[in-house]
């Protein structure tokens, strides 16, 4: 091959590449093009710009992705979340849509059955429906016990039936942070089912369903796992206050073909505003003495001291008072948060709740 020919076969193949590589650059710039369009917003890459279908909607935080998800929200969500769902309050059972959560006066008492739960008026003997939750959101209910931090159970296995449980503590300091948190200290008592719920007298910091702010109140709860959530008038307590929780059998009615019924009182102990009656429900079985909290963004969010005594807790089941094990859990132990088990004694037992 002549030198001339080499030279021209040299250029002939660059002449190639530059064409191809043209063709490329060109193609590239034009799918550039095609990737922009625009929004009232500006231009957009096409990838970034999305139809909303009519029974979709536009969301942030975790807590929303759930409710899309059709799953449980835990508390844990709630902590990173800036905000609720719209129509969306806390109770001690966990986030509930307000349209199922229920105030409930002093001449009123809960009554359970297979339709689910109904208020009695017990002056003028009249029943009434909660009124039907609003939204497919409200049907969003978490698991009852999501938010709890630290906490010690005790199942009542003894063949007899629970007829008291009370737990003595002191309102604790106010935390030294006071952020959006809400604290919840109680003793509670569970029973089992299709459709269980926990009974409570609860020591509440913060804004809750019942309402509230920064300061110490009590109420009387009683919530579902089917997402009611109800509740007597909210009481002030100030720091250094003692606190009785009592939940007490009032009675016991036979059920044909079935198993009986049960029916109790929750009450905070010389706060007759916080009683809270409940009738016609599954035998309540599970203690509780338990730490439960949401929003806690950092350790002096807690009340300012290191730990809560729930002291003086007897137990009764029929007339005696039985062999008691507290098991201590922590879910959450970021500060330091545990359950220590003073005394197992079911007339004079004491658990620690520590928030570090």
């Amino acid at each position: 091959m002549s030198m001339l020919t080499f030279v021209l076969a040299v250029i002939a193949v660059q002449a190639v590449v530059v064409a191809l590589a043209a063709i490329w650059l060109a193609s590239r710039a034009t799918r550039r093009a095609d990737d922009i369009v625009f929004t009232p917003g500006g231009p957009r890459r096409r990838d970034h710009v999305h139809a909303v279908q009519p029974d979709e909607a536009v969301e942030h935080g975790v807590v929303n992705q759930a409710l899309r998800d059709r799953r449980p929200v835990s508390a844990r969500e709630l902590d990173k979340a800036p905000t609720l769902p719209p129509g969306f309050v806390i109770t001690p059972g966990g986030p509930r849509h307000q349209s199922r959560v229920h105030a409930v006066q002093a001449h009123e008492a809960i009554v359970g059955g297979h339709g689910g739960l109904r208020i009695l008026d017990t002056h003028a003997g009249t029943l009434r429906d909660l009124p039907a939750p609003e939204g497919d959101d409200a049907n969003q209910v978490p698991e009852v016990g999501s938010g709890w931090i630290t906490y010690a159970g005790w199942e009542n296995g003894t063949g007899s039936s629970i007829t008291s449980f009370s737990t003595t503590w002191t309102v604790p300091p106010p935390p030294a942070d006071a952020g959006h948190q809400l604290i919840f200290l109680f003793n509670g008592i569970e029973n089992h089912g299709a459709n269980y719920g926990i009974l409570q007298p609860v020591l509440q910091w913060g804004r809750s369903a019942a309402g509230g702010g920064p300061r110490w109140m009590v109420a009387s709860w009683y919530v579902t796992n089917d997402g009611s959530a109800l509740y007597s008038p909210l009481v002030p307590v100030s720091p250094g206050d003692t606190l009785v929780g009592v939940m007490t059998l009032t009675g016991v009615n036979p059920v044909a073909g079935g198993p009986p019924t049960f029916d109790y009182n929750c009450v905070f102990t010389g706060l007759p505003h916080t009683s809270l009656t409940v009738r016609g429900i599954g035998e309540l079985l599970w203690c509780n003495q338990t730490l439960e909290a949401y929003r806690v963004t950092g350790c002096g969010q807690y009340p300012d001291t290191p730990s809560t005594s729930m002291a003086a807790i007897a137990i009764r089941t029929g007339s005696t008072n039985p062999a008691v094990v507290w098991q201590p859990t922590a879910d959450v132990t970021d500060c330091g948060q545990h359950t220590v088990v003073v005394s197992n004694s079911s007339t004079d037992g004491k658990v620690d709740l520590f928030y570090r």
